[in-house]
């Protein structure tokens, strides 16, 4: 370590690439922002004067700074796995934002992998470190009892004026709506139901609409071993988008809601949070979620410890989708 902090640079400096660069600047007494790179060179420059950094235009030349000690992959689905892999090889800690591959096999190779390296994998599931859902998470069962349905309503606006345009291949994305939106809220429901082991999914979906490619609505039906279900909607074509779920038990319900996720930057969100019908959070949390997430992988780095986030519950949900898809394909549903 660099002294008693991280260094940590970030490789793609778009929308939120920048959002990973807040997160480290508000690090500071762990962490200290080692660079921006990108292969626009205005872009990594403008990062890097933004964030008072230096800037690369490759990933080898990152690599060989000693100062960088970890890597945040904010990149296209495709590059998610190559990029990470070289990383680890150099002796990286990585953290890569969601999904963590556009496959199970490919998930599964960098999990084996960072720990045969004992270097800190981590992916970024920025959701799981809101203070709400946390909140909800731990009173869930002794308010609600153990919960038997989760219905999960991740519905956004992909505007072709404003995406980057990366996100119009389904090569580039791993499919479109199931990486982009389904890592979220198949996560949120492994982590919510994580004494449970899903079992069958089923799954249907309709094609996106031009100029994106892939599918750009999905319902996702999730069965587990105890008898619960959970239910994803995903669209890309929601405006106004509504992002919200309900979790329901034999006591009660828990509900949360989530507005403004790009009012400031990228998926920083407000969140009202319900226990039985009452308001238990309300707002904009302090740090940000990114912010936790970002102290929580640095932390796991100076500790010599695998981060909260359990890499066997990101395979899990990497199952999941990659069961969708194979779904979606014969109209059947699918073992897991």
């Amino acid at each position: 370590m660099s002294g008693d902090k991280v260094g940590v640079a970030v490789i793609g400096c778009g929308r939120v690439g920048i959002t990973h660069l807040d997160s480290i600047k508000r690090c500071g007494d762990k962490a200290f922002i080692a660079a921006a790179v990108d292969l626009d060179e205005a872009r990594a420059r403008k990062a890097a004067e933004n964030f008072n950094t230096k800037h690369y235009t490759s990933l080898a030349a990152a690599l060989e700074d000693p100062k960088v000690e970890a890597l945040v992959v904010c990149l296209s689905h495709d590059q998610h796995y190559p990029v990470a892999m070289e990383a680890m090889r150099a002796g990286k800690h990585v953290l890569v934002e969601k999904p963590l591959a556009i496959s199970y096999q490919q998930a599964r190779e960098m999990v084996e992998f960072s720990r045969k390296k004992g270097v800190v994998l981590m992916t970024g599931v920025d959701l799981r470190h809101i203070f709400a859902l946390q909140e909800l998470k731990r009173r869930m069962v002794a308010e609600i009892g153990t919960p038997f349905n989760f219905l999960y309503i991740m519905a956004e606006y992909f505007d072709e004026n404003i995406a980057p345009p990366w996100w119009q291949s389904a090569a580039k994305t791993g499919g479109l709506v199931l990486p982009m939106l389904g890592s979220h809220s198949i996560d949120q429901i492994v982590w919510f139901f994580e004494e449970k082991k899903p079992v069958r999914v089923y799954a249907e979906a309709q094609p996106a609409i031009p100029p994106f490619e892939g599918y750009g609505e999905a319902t996702v039906l999730i069965k587990f071993d105890d008898g619960a279900t959970a239910t994803n909607y995903l669209s890309l074509h929601t405006n106004p988008p509504r992002i919200e779920g309900i979790i329901v038990g034999p006591k009660g319900s828990l509900n949360f809601a989530h507005r403004g996720l790009y009012n400031t930057l990228v998926g920083i969100p407000a969140t009202d949070a319900y226990i039985n019908g009452q308001l238990i959070s309300s707002g904009e949390q302090e740090p940000h979620n990114f912010a936790v997430q970002m102290n929580e992988f640095v932390s796991a780095i100076l500790e010599g410890r695998e981060p909260w986030v359990k890499l066997e519950q990101i395979l899990t949900g990497m199952r999941i989708i990659e069961a969708a898809r194979e779904s979606i394909a014969t109209s059947q549903p699918v073992n897991i």
